[in-house]
């Protein structure tokens, strides 16, 4: 499945036009956090 990377990558084009650099380090933070649970870490 190739969504988390689409999702990530639409998010990415969001915060860059927004230019909101917080928003971007915030949703890595809760993407990383979405992204170990669903592996199972």
């Amino acid at each position: 499945m190739q969504v988390p990377l689409v999702v990530a990558l639409i998010a990415c084009a969001i915060s860059q036009a927004l230019g909101a650099g917080v928003y971007t380090q915030r949703f890595l933070d809760q993407y990383s956090k979405i992204h170990n649970a669903s592996n199972g870490y």
